[in-house]
């Protein structure tokens, strides 16, 4: 668990890693060596990262030529292994950051975070969720904290640097793996075709000890353990694809008041795009140009905080209350992928604007995924508010508030009340439409 132990004591993790195999055999002269991907977060799962689109990847980055092609030359080794993993603390990687005896505590939690709403959406919700925040890190740090045995204390080795750390132990294996494959094809050739005086298999996957290079794919938070990656071990960068980029000095020694200052342009770009595609592409369109849509949204906001949309049930879903949150928080994913969230924004806008809300309450539903699910048999077994019944992968939130957490510089993470709000109000002024929501990353 602690790379800089010297000894060989201490706790251990195991790591959940996933590999979508190259399309041609490691000993193929074609192979061009592993992938590594991270989906971001911090608390996105790597292995599902590749389960759910591990294919593209690996066709975006290969070569396009037929991989069962009999002509093959030296110039066209480009075809990759894509690799994932859940990093510490994450996914199905063990031990877990769980901040909660059970599922169901977890999402009870979440369901208060909805009822009480974000930063500004309301008088009471800053006191209130400043110290749900205070009572969630003090219980998770307790939890995780140094053993009573004085053994390590797991939330301390869950940082990125750690993470980093891993990754290279990740490719010097694979290396030492796909040597073996070598040495076994080279017997085997040998033994057919008679002795090879070049050993050229055995020569084109031989490991090279603690010089490999990494080839690495990082989204958004991805991108902050790919610059960690080349400013800890710059000799073993291969290539580095990142994409949505994270201001690595930003982010580790604060005052994270540099990511929000063209989201505001974004929203702009939603009014100017719905008022050029008129009414039939746009279902949120008003006549009289972009100016006038933006009025109407600042219209809803300013009603739907005094006047919350009550959604009667259906067969399918069950009453819900459709707040200034809700929208803020919809809105959000927006400014995040607009080319997905664009069109779907539009007609949720549109239907709160016409007082209904039915589509803003179908929306929260899925987005809230299946929810509460029937206890597992282990669960049945251990009990309520045993670690059993923690649903694997269920913790992305916990491991994402410990990452966090752990990664800041303390003098940057020890803010009181005064100093928050301070950051808060600032946030506020620095992005209408993003600042309040942008807030919580920090409490």
């Amino acid at each position: 668990m602690d790379w800089q132990r010297e000894d060989a004591g201490g706790k251990t993790v195991a790591l959940a890693i996933v590999r979508l195999p190259a399309k041609v055999p490691v000993t193929d002269i074609r192979y061009a060596g592993p992938i590594l991907t991270n989906p971001g977060g911090p608390g996105g799962s790597g292995v599902e990262q590749i389960l759910r689109a591990g294919k593209m990847t690996q066709y975006i980055v290969d070569e396009d030529m037929d991989s069962n092609a009999t002509h093959v030359v030296e110039d066209n080794r480009k075809y990759h292994d894509i690799i994932s993993w859940d990093p510490r603390s994450i996914g199905f990687s063990t031990p877990n950051v769980q901040c909660f005896p059970d599922s169901l505590s977890r999402d009870a939690w979440f369901m208060q975070n909805e009822a009480i709403g974000l930063l500004g959406s309301s008088e009471d919700s800053w006191l209130r969720n400043w110290y749900r925040a205070k009572a969630l890190a003090e219980g998770c740090s307790t939890i995780h904290g140094e053993g009573p045995d004085g053994s390590e204390a797991f939330i301390e080795h869950v940082n990125t640097v750690a993470v980093v750390r891993d990754m290279l132990e990740i490719i010097e294996r694979h290396a030492e793996w796909v040597e073996k494959e070598g040495g076994c094809e080279q017997a085997i050739r040998d033994e057919i075709h008679g002795y090879d005086q070049a050993q050229s298999i055995a020569e084109r996957t031989r490991w090279v000890h603690g010089a490999e290079k990494l080839k690495y794919w990082g989204n958004s938070y991805g991108t902050l353990i790919g610059q960690t990656f080349a400013s800890m071990y710059p000799s073993r960068v291969g290539r580095m694809i990142l994409d949505g980029v994270v201001d690595a000095q930003e982010y580790y020694y604060g005052p994270w008041m540099a990511n929000l200052q063209d989201s505001d342009k974004i929203l702009d770009r939603f009014f100017a795009y719905c008022a050029e595609a008129g009414p039939d592409l746009c279902t949120y369109y008003s006549p009289g140009g972009a100016d006038t849509i933006r009025a109407e949204y600042k219209r809803l906001l300013a009603d739907i905080f005094d006047h919350p949309i009550g959604v009667p049930s259906t067969p399918t879903r069950g009453p819900d209350v459709i707040t200034w949150s809700d929208v803020k928080s919809t809105v959000r994913l927006g400014m995040y992928m607009p080319i997905a969230f664009f069109p779907i924004i539009s007609e949720l806008l549109a239907d709160i604007g016409r007082g209904n809300g039915s589509l803003m309450a179908d929306f929260k539903q899925s987005m809230h995924g299946s929810g509460i699910s029937c206890p597992s048999p282990e669960c049945k077994l251990a009990g309520p508010y045993t670690p059993a019944c923690n649903a694997a992968g269920s913790n992305n939130y916990d491991a994402s508030i410990a990452i966090l957490c752990s990664d800041l510089d303390a003098s940057f993470a020890d803010t009181n009340e005064t100093g928050f709000q301070v950051y808060w109000h600032a946030l506020q002024q620095q992005s209408s439409v993003l600042g309040d929501w942008w807030a919580h990353t920090r409490l």
